[in-house]
């Protein structure tokens, strides 16, 4: 092949995929474009994380009674903190602190220790 004819074919295909590249574009930006407020249906869709629809309607995530179940009580962190004490003498419950329920004990020689216990499972 000629350097001429290489440059005349190569000139061709490379104006055929510039014309194919605007025809798409073109029908892609002529199509009408949906957002989330002009189609009702879309606000319904009401999926759990794993992208299964929820019988009941409504995001798992956000029952009330699955989340309570999935905090640690006060009570229970308490007893949890007390069996990482060891020995440890209970002074107090300090609050929250980061996502913890922190306690406070002494231990046997008068050191103070505080020690937290995630408030979710």
């Amino acid at each position: 092949m000629t350097r001429t004819l290489k440059h005349h074919l190569t000139t061709c295909a490379a104006t055929g995929l510039m014309l194919g590249v605007m025809a798409f574009g073109g029908s892609a930006l002529a199509a009408p474009v949906t957002t989330p407020a002009d189609d009702p249906a879309w606000m319904l869709q009401d999926q759990d994380p794993r992208g299964r629809q929820d019988p009941r309607g409504r995001d798992r995530r956000d029952d009330p009674r699955e989340q309570s179940s999935r905090r640690v009580s006060e009570a229970e962190a308490q007893r949890i903190a007390q069996a990482r004490a060891g020995g440890a003498r209970y002074v107090g419950y300090m609050g929250m602190r980061g996502g913890q329920h922190v306690f406070r004990f002494e231990q046997r020689d008068g050191r103070v220790i505080d020690i937290g216990v995630d408030a979710e499972r």
